[in-house]
């Protein structure tokens, strides 16, 4: 995540998962840049999930109530 967080962006890391927030291109670059650092210890899968912004807790909440019928 070094080298993520070394693309100008705020980097979480958790027991799971990182979370980075960011202006798009710095984002990509910041992606491009763990791949590229995880890769030099061997074989690498990356899996991320990006998204154009978070929901609120009341959308989140409005969701959930819906899936329940």
């Amino acid at each position: 995540m070094e080298a993520a967080a070394g693309e100008g962006i705020a980097v979480t890391v958790g027991k799971l998962s990182s979370f980075a927030a960011g202006g798009e291109d710095s984002v990509f670059a910041a992606v491009r840049a763990a791949f590229t650092a995880a890769r030099s210890f061997g074989p690498t899968v990356m899996v991320v999930t990006l998204s154009s912004g978070l929901p609120s807790g009341e959308t989140v909440a409005t969701i959930q109530a819906a899936s329940r019928g």
